[in-house]
């Protein structure tokens, strides 16, 4: 009797209880309803109090009077100044020219729907937060990548070169067709545009109203190096010969390219001894030379190979300005105007086959 009467006593107690949280519940409910469509109704097409952008209160407010102050913001901020710098030239815009601003609409449409979603729960937890507590949000900004890109592409125009790859091929001691490698160069337009997004902020915030860019040139490296390309350890020029010969008659001309062409490439070991004569050979009309003024004698006369002491005065300059020693070298009978264009007295070599000849020694160890 004692346990029947203890489960009615239990059982008595927990209905009011369950009832009483059952209503609760019921007026919650019926609250929450009546917020949710009072706030449908008394702010259909505004956004909810409590909505703030930036720090910016925007609650209450339509999506049109929020897109109109952030457009007003934007026009200020249009005014700042981006200058881009490379080498000695420069390029400068406005912010507004790469519609650098504040994405107004976007801004006005995130505000309008908080408590505006098809979920009714999630619409009253919106509500009550903002109300309550406010709801904060990040203004959006807009930059136009392809805008910043078309103003440096002039740039990349003026600055690009192609990277050189190197050649190198030697046949019967001798180099027949050589090129050092030349390094390119480029700017990256990609890492431009990311530099104005990384200033944007403080564009956006009025924080930099001229704004400085400065663009860096990027080295391209060949594919084939110098290096890379022989094994005889030839990288670099380390003497240059420089002879005018404007002027010169079609057939000293003829003469002067095929003398070179026989010097050119020769390859002079270390501890060598380079002979001008032993490798141009013999100079006549029966070796492909032909006539043209040559000083013979103290004179000035036609004679076959007139003009290979064009080269062999080139290759003395480029022997001296290399700091190699020379072993033999003549000078002309009398002074050349022709030789002194561009150099000094003195800067001259005659050849004369076979028996004046232009020497020097490869002492580089190379």
């Amino acid at each position: 009797m004692k346990k029947r009467g203890y489960k009615k006593s239990l059982t008595s107690s927990i209905r009011p209880v369950f009832w009483f949280f059952v209503g609760v519940f019921f007026a919650a409910f019926c609250i929450g309803a009546f917020l949710l469509v009072f706030f449908k109704i008394t702010f259909r097409n505004r956004i909810i109090p409590g909505v703030f952008i930036g720090g910016l209160y925007v609650g209450e407010k339509t999506p049109q009077e929020v897109e109109a102050i952030f457009e007003k913001k934007n026009k200020k901020i249009g005014e700042t100044t981006l200058t881009f710098t490379v080498a000695d030239e420069t390029a400068t815009a406005s912010a507004q020219d790469f519609h650098i601003g504040y994405d107004s609409k976007l801004i006005a449409n995130q505000a309008v729907s908080i408590g505006n979603s098809k979920d009714p729960v999630s619409n009253v937890y919106y509500i009550l937060t903002s109300y309550f507590n406010g709801t904060y949000l990040s203004p959006a900004y807009s930059i136009d990548r392809e805008k910043v890109s078309s103003l440096v592409s002039p740039f990349q125009r003026k600055i690009y070169k192609e990277p050189v790859d190197a050649l190198f091929k030697v046949e019967n001691n001798k180099v027949v067709a050589f090129k050092e490698s030349e390094n390119g160069k480029t700017i990256d337009i990609n890492e431009i545009v990311k530099n104005v997004e990384d200033k944007t902020p403080s564009i956006i915030e009025g924080r930099e109203k001229n704004v400085i860019i400065n663009i860096s040139v990027k080295i391209l490296k060949p594919a084939v190096s110098t290096e890379a390309a022989n094994g005889l350890g030839i990288v670099e020029a380390i003497g240059t010969g420089n002879s005018k010969f404007a002027h010169s008659i079609p057939n000293r001309i003829h003469n002067v390219a095929l003398a070179a062409s026989k010097i050119n490439g020769v390859i002079v070991a270390p501890g060598e001894t380079f002979s001008f004569v032993k490798i141009l050979g013999d100079v006549t009309k029966y070796t492909g030379y032909k006539e043209a003024y040559v000083i013979e004698n103290g004179k000035t006369v036609l004679g076959d190979g007139g003009g290979v002491c064009q080269v062999s005065t080139t290759l003395f300059r480029a022997i001296l300005n290399a700091g190699l020693p020379v072993v033999e070298r003549t000078a002309h009978a009398y002074r050349v105007g022709y030789y002194e264009e561009d150099s000094p007295p003195g800067l001259d070599a005659t050849v004369f086959y076979p028996s004046v000849d232009l020497k020097f020694k490869n002492d580089t160890g190379h």
